[in-house]
């Protein structure tokens, strides 16, 4: 791994946000992306960068807005060490009081950063804040037309489920917050929201694990409340392994012990066990007993189309 050096002067005063890009063959989306950060209303903040040993023209597209941007940090690494590793990278070096990670192919509205800065600076009890969103793509498109065959509305609901991401706020004592949190947990985009760089390092996932955003947030709950702003200021592209509904192809690119992949959610049901305690667990069980039953119906609809 190395850094890209900017040669521009970079301002002393502090960084108030960082955030993390990790990326890995992202021309598609990078210009667009890297243009919309830049047009955000809050300034003080710096971009980390981080390619994953690409081998289209990613880097190149990063190094020409890092001439123009000081705020703009490029880490290339010399081989690839995989997209969970890549998170974890940004988020280590980031050296901001607030962390945000952001995805190659989502965009944010320009007032994103302004506004949940404001209300993190402005509520010591809050974690984490983020905002309402929308998901936008031809999946997203195709959830809504009507199946004739049961097996291809099962299918079609399974997939909404998998695909379904929002956030929900959530407060009070650690044991209502979550209870709270788990009740509306799906692929939960809070982890896609603005958080205290200090609480986040403090619960930093060392392996990869299906259900990585929920283990976030279960965390960044012990530390504080999750706020949510009631606007649509994020854009959610429906693309990506986890929204085809294939859960072989998912497992296979966490884990790589057959066990995991025929039992796609065990793991993760273990480590939230350890992570929250019995009373916490047994108190929450039904979400653990549906949770691992939509894998299993998930893999079972995978079967049936591979064969």
């Amino acid at each position: 791994m190395f850094k890209i050096k900017n040669d521009m002067n970079n301002n002393d005063k502090q960084t108030i946000v960082s955030i993390g890009l990790p990326i890995y063959n992202g021309e598609k989306f990078l210009k667009k992306r890297i243009e919309n950060l830049l047009l955000q209303t809050f300034s003080n903040f710096e971009l980390i960068i981080s390619d994953n040993a690409s081998t289209d023209r990613s880097v190149q597209i990063c190094k020409e807005f890092m001439k123009k941007d000081s705020r703009i940090k490029i880490y290339q690494q010399e081989k690839n060490i995989g997209q969970f590793q890549n998170y974890n990278f940004v988020l280590n070096e980031s050296q901001g009081r607030y962390f945000l990670w952001v995805a190659a192919d989502d965009l944010l509205e320009p007032t994103f950063l302004e506004k949940n800065v404001e209300i993190l600076d402005s509520n010591d009890n809050v974690v984490t804040s983020v905002s309402k969103l929308k998901m936008f793509g031809s999946f997203t498109d195709g959830l809504r037309q009507k199946e004739n065959s049961l097996i291809k509305r099962i299918e079609s609901k399974i997939k909404a489920r998998m695909s379904y991401m929002s956030c929900f706020p959530v407060s009070g004592k650690y044991e209502n917050r979550v209870t709270k949190f788990l009740k509306t947990a799906r692929h939960s985009q809070v982890f896609y929201g603005i958080h205290r760089t200090d609480a986040l390092k403090k619960c930093i996932i060392d392996k990869p694990i299906m259900g990585q955003d929920t283990v976030y947030a279960l965390s960044l709950l012990k530390y504080g409340n999750i706020h949510v702003i009631d606007d649509i200021l994020m854009s959610v592209f429906d693309g990506g392994t986890s929204r085809e509904g294939d859960m072989f192809k998912m497992t296979k690119l966490i884990y790589d012990n057959v066990f995991w992949v025929i039992f796609p959610w065990i793991h993760f049901t273990l480590k939230c066990k350890k992570l929250i305690g019995w009373k916490l667990f047994l108190r929450n069980f039904t979400f653990f007993i549906k949770y691992n039953a939509l894998g299993w119906l998930s893999l079972l609809l995978t079967i049936k189309r591979k064969l």
